[in-house]
């Protein structure tokens, strides 16, 4: 049987015209814009029943409409598709294989360039189960499964391969292998990134590859270590990673690079700090990783240029960086004027943020421009409606260009500076001299040498000139990589690595892009973000697991940070998370469904959100016969429902659920639990001055404890039990055991209970609270599974 079939010609009152081979997959049209058949890997997927096909949507600047486009004229692979013969009309070409078909826009007419930003084309497809679609590149843009819908949105663009937007479609009922037989089908014959260094790529090929990539990331669960010294870093990697059997190690770009976002270093540029050979060093660093077992993975601003990078800036401004416009100076100016004259050439349009023509990225702010080896940052821009701008409030000499005075006519161009952090190469791939394939080319040399085991792309919306960009940079990156290494941006795997969609590794979701988050953050000299507590951190892991996290991940909870030396010496409870990282590593991957659905049963969606809240969190621990069990912390709220439950900030971690108080102010709070002795922590407002001496805790039932001892701003006061309470710094060390005694039965009542803090000494600090009553324990239906 043939691998690729011609279109079947097919026309309104006509017979099917007989074709050389038929294919096992089709897709085919009758003139009047309906779908005839539909069928996927020798599977009839057609829906008869359904109302489907092209459609034409236009924006007025008001309010869209959608007309069904219901004249299709046959010729081969291609269809010739318009509302009733004429103008606008589209070129489509169907391809067809034995596991999977895929559609392309080949051709727009009709539309000037106005109205190609005005009109989007789409196709809707039902099925009688469901169809699986890879969009082969970013023109198109796919959503849904019964029905599907290909959406071309962007009729006036073309990628540089001068593709105008492409998807495979496959039967989504499948599973297995005959799932990884289509897919395998797709990414062997259409024009999609594959590893370098092959000489074929059949199907064979890729599923040989698909399993050589899961055995290599065949363990996700993974650390953020931070550290300003090699020593350091290697101390932290002794003390986390291999007692725990982790098997990735994630350094943020201040660790292995020297600073965020680039600046005064170049995308590979090697921390002299942390590895005082550079490059060589960290090459070392990653072969102690290897000889464990664990990979490296390292974190990027994507291909962002420095203001002050020392190989595209510095020295001499490449003229290679993106720009929005060109024009000559009007008047000659002086290297300290801060007003200058612009006459833009023609088609330089005014840089506006998100312009709907130019359809830039709001992250691309345009007020940079160049002028020789001078970069400009520009205040303001007037009379942008004229033949001749004004750029006011200039700062001339910005970053690692000086300030020149420049003649009457000298070259002008606009810059893009994302975020007014970085600038960024041009969209210039598949082009000579192509500054974005040159920093891609080297960075993946960078990468292949240190054998990644996975590379994140954070803010690769610096490169959004056009929609698409970011996804052909990043399959250009993918096609140069030689080792077989997973990839992410922000929410997501990129689409380059194909194999994520193969069933054994989307099927395993401990090598998912979510995590299951062990959280561990110091208190720095009292910021707004707290040292984490144990239930702040115990919520965080059965909150990842509602989100389908099950790779543990060990980590600071704030963005670009990591578990340092200060977190791991200064933290009183680290060596306490550091085991609990251990035993989600082991517990994560191979998570028992019943024990997800425990979760599940006391968690709930947080309103405008993708994550969950509680009124409690679940503390694991192990019981008497070594088996894990969860044990709820209910954290008693009000009653009037004013207290806000767990819940998690993205990337910020845990928001703990407590009452903020005077000292002395009567809470009345609601038991879910039977009568049980109470718990508690209470902290002392670290911005306040005033102590909590003495305190006791008074219940509206008679029953009281009283603490002999003072507890100062930012510190803590524990109790489970027994006749002391634990004092403990704004870091969770532990200070002393604090002598209490109890008068009358100190129990919550199951349901209201009023309950007062005091201050021995009179005092009214400001103070934060949980009352705590455990619920029944649950042992874990994991532990069969270890």
């Amino acid at each position: 049987m043939c691998s690729r079939k011609n279109y079947i010609l097919l026309l309104a009152g006509a017979a099917l015209a007989a074709l050389p081979c038929r294919g096992a997959s089709e897709l085919t049209f009758d003139s009047n814009g309906e779908p005839a058949t539909l069928i996927l890997n020798d599977v009839d997927r057609f829906e008869a029943a359904s109302s489907d096909g092209f459609y034409l949507r236009h924006f007025d600047g008001e309010a869209y409409s959608t007309t069904k486009m219901q004249h299709i004229v046959t010729a081969g692979d291609t269809l010739t598709i318009s509302e009733s013969g004429g103008l606008p009309r589209f070129t489509v070409r169907i391809d067809t294989y034995d596991k999977h078909l895929s559609v392309h826009l080949m051709d727009v007419e009709g539309l000037d360039d106005e109205e190609l930003h005005a009109y989007g084309l789409y196709l809707k497809l039902y099925s009688n189960a469901s169809i699986g679609f890879k969009d082969l590149d970013d023109v198109i843009y796919s959503t849904g499964s019964d029905p599907v819908y290909l959406r071309w949105q962007y009729l006036w663009g073309e990628n540089y391969k001068g593709k105008r937007g492409g998807a495979a479609l496959f039967d989504g009922a499948l599973d297995g292998a005959e799932l990884d037989a289509c897919l395998a089908s797709i990414w062997a014959n259409e024009d999609l990134p594959h590893p370098a260094g092959f000489s074929t790529w059949t199907e064979s090929d890729v599923l040989n590859w698909v399993e050589h990539y899961r055995t290599n990331i065949v363990d996700l669960n993974e650390v953020i270590l931070e550290a300003d010294s090699e020593q350091e870093l290697y101390s932290l990697t002794d003390t986390i990673v291999f007692p725990n059997n982790a098997k990735r190690v994630y350094l943020h770009c201040q660790t292995w690079r020297g600073e965020y976002w680039p600046n005064y270093n170049g995308q590979t540029h090697v921390n002299t700090n942390v590895f005082p050979n550079g490059e060589s060093d960290l090459k070392a660093y990653s072969d102690y990783l290897a000889a464990q077992g664990v990979k490296l993975r390292l974190h990027m601003v994507s291909f962002g240029i420095g203001k002050n990078d020392p190989d595209y800036v510095v020295g001499a401004v490449d003229r290679r960086l993106a720009s929005w416009g060109v024009g000559t100076l009007e008047e000659a100016v002086d290297s300290s004027e801060s007003r200058l004259l612009f006459r833009p050439d023609a088609g330089t349009q005014p840089p506006v943020l998100g312009n709907s023509i130019a359809h830039t990225g709001t992250r691309l702010y345009y007020n940079y421009v160049r002028i020789g080896e001078e970069i400009v940052k520009v205040g303001r821009f007037s009379r942008t409606d004229e033949n001749v701008w004004v750029l006011e409030d200039c700062t001339r000499g910005l970053g690692g260009t000086d300030a020149f005075s420049h003649a009457a006519g000298d070259k002008v161009a606009g810059l893009h500076c994302s975020y007014n952090q970085n600038y960024i190469p041009q969209y210039d791939l598949g082009r000579t001299n192509s500054l974005m394939e040159e920093m891609v080319l080297e960075y993946t040399r960078f990468a292949n040498n240190l054998e990644l085991g996975h590379m994140h792309f954070d803010g690769p919306e610096i490169h959004d000139i056009h929609p698409w960009v970011i996804r052909d940079l990043l399959d250009f990156y993918y096609s140069q990589m030689t080792v077989p290494a997973s990839s992410s941006r922000v929410g997501r795997a990129i689409a380059a690595n194909f194999e994520q969609d193969f069933s054994g590794i989307r099927d395993d979701l401990s090598l998912s892009y979510f995590a299951l988050n062990i959280d561990i953050r110091t208190d720095e000299l009292h910021s707004s973000y707290l040292a984490s507590s144990r239930l702040e951190t115990h919520f965080h892991v059965h909150e990842s697991i509602m989100v389908n996290g099950r790779r543990a991940f060990f980590s600071v909870p704030m963005s670009g940070r990591g578990i340092s030396g200060d977190v791991m010496n200064n933290h009183g409870l680290f060596n306490e998370m550091n085991d609990l990282f251990g035993d989600w590593i082991k517990l994560a991957p191979v998570l028992h469904d019943d024990d997800v659905d425990y979760v599940d049963s006391l968690m709930e969606r947080t309103p405008g959100s993708g994550h969950y809240q509680s009124e409690a969190a679940l503390v694991l621990s192990t019981n008497v016969l070594g088996q894990y069990i969860w044990t709820p912390h209910h954290v008693m709220g009000r009653t009037d429902g004013s207290d806000a439950p767990f819940w998690i900030e993205q990337e910020k971690g845990t928001h703990a659920r407590k009452q903020t108080i005077t000292a002395g102010e009567t809470l009345t709070l609601d038991n879910p639990e039977i009568a049980q002795n109470l718990n508690f922590v209470i902290r002392v407002d670290h911005e306040g001055t005033a102590s909590l001496t003495d305190p006791s805790v008074t219940l509206g039932s008679g029953g009281a404890l009283s603490v002999a001892g003072t507890v100062t701003p930012g510190e803590y006061l524990e109790y489970y039990g027994g006749s002391t309470a634990q004092l403990y710094d704004n870091n969770w060390n532990l200070q002393s055991n604090l002598t209490v005694s109890v008068s009358g039965t100190f129990e919550a009542v199951s349901g209201s209970n009023t309950v007062t803090v005091s201050d021995g000494a009179g005092a009214s600090p400001t103070i934060d609270t949980q009352f705590i009553v455990l619920g029944d324990v649950y042992t874990l239906k994991t532990n069969g599974n270890l």
